[in-house]
């Protein structure tokens, strides 16, 4: 299926030169360019250090396997993870999925369903529908379509309502349109969601319940994306994702969610997922050496940057995140249409077999 793309997402095109394809820049790309790097290294340089290549497989989720890595096997002294952006990365946001949940009504309707699909808690959903039975026919007449919300009659009573947003990765939610935010926003007037509304709980930098711009450091802003939303037994259930600047505790973040319950009576919270930030120094010698080759080899002099991506970086010691998107290109992960261009990818790789040899001279 293409779902959207231009090529099929898992059988690589070339086109323009550009490879597109699904995970040409987030990893699968950055793989193929490290490993080509270690053989080049293996085969012209010559270093005293064991060089390995360690690769997960559920980033997106709950690192067991990296987990698993490290009651397994021997820990690196120092690496680096081609997972973010160029020059390199000295600090990772905080990242918190937590989930809020309440009674919910519509006035006329019975709820059947609520659902966002299957897309995952760290990506902007672009795709939001409920289903609803109207008790008042005549109540029909408040459904009307829209631009990004489209109205589906299933029966004489029931109607499906389909809002439809952009998918962006959640470290940047300003670059997606949430589709579940659209689907509350549309369905307008009810207590609850009005309430929720007047404390922030929908804005996507810096929420107002969050703290607002006291979370502001320079790591960046606090993101928050509503990645996914459940209805059960008369329950609302929202799940976010948040990106938390180095210097916000997560403790904080704690006490603004107690206050949110104290606002609105009756709702509840659960933090489900906590993995903390990474901060290295900008002068240490990992962070200088990398950043000074990224920019040797593109004849830049770019610093080394904040993001609020969360990459296996910060599993271990003495590693932090460096490449491949280029300064200044758009962030392609998990996009359509994702891409590598060809002349980016031989550079990269480049760069990547001095960084080993450096590091393991």
């Amino acid at each position: 299926m293409k779902i959207g793309w231009t090529s099929f997402p898992f059988e690589a095109e070339i086109r323009d030169n550009k490879i597109f394809g699904r995970g040409t820049i987030d990893d699968k790309g950055p793989v193929i360019s490290s490993l080509y790097a270690m053989k080049a290294v293996a085969e012209k340089m010559k270093i005293n250090k064991r060089v390995r290549l360690i690769l997960g497989l559920n980033e997106e989720t709950n690192w067991e396997c990296i987990n698993y890595y490290k009651r397994n096997e021997e820990m690196p002294t120092i690496g680096f993870s081609p997972d973010a952006d160029f020059p390199c990365i000295y600090a990772e946001k905080g990242v918190l999925a937590v989930k809020v949940e309440h009674n919910y009504m519509i006035d006329g309707c019975e709820i059947l369903d609520i659902s966002s699909g299957d897309n995952p808690i760290n990506v902007v959903p672009k795709s939001c529908s409920i289903r609803l039975k109207v008790n008042d026919l005549s109540f029909m007449q408040n459904f009307k379509n829209t631009e990004g919300v489209h109205i589906e009659k299933i029966s004489e009573d029931t109607i499906k309502i389909v809002a439809s947003g952009i998918s962006a990765h959640a470290a940047h939610p300003d670059l997606g349109d949430n589709a579940i935010t659209k689907l509350f926003m549309y369905l307008g007037d009810n207590s609850y969601i009005n309430d929720l509304k007047e404390n922030g709980f929908f804005e996507i930098q810096n929420p107002n319940y969050l703290g607002g711009m006291s979370t502001t450091d320079e790591s960046g802003v606090l993101t928050s994306n509503i990645g996914i939303v459940k209805y059960e037994n008369g329950k609302l259930k929202l799940y976010t994702n948040l990106r938390v600047p180095v210097e916000t505790n997560f403790d904080k973040i704690k006490d603004c969610y107690e206050k949110l319950k104290v606002n609105i009576p009756g709702l509840e919270y659960n933090i489900n997922h906590a993995n903390s930030k990474l901060y290295v120094d900008k002068d240490s010698y990992l962070i200088r050496t990398l950043t000074n080759i990224f920019n040797e080899e593109t004849g830049r002099n770019d610093e080394p940057i904040a993001i609020g991506g969360a990459t296996y970086a910060r599993a271990f010691n003495n590693c932090v995140s460096f490449g491949m998107t280029m300064p200044g290109d758009k962030d392609m992960c998990h996009q359509v249409d994702e891409y590598i261009d060809i002349d980016k990818l031989i550079i990269s790789t480049k760069i990547y077999a001095r960084a080993i040899y450096e590091l393991a001279k």
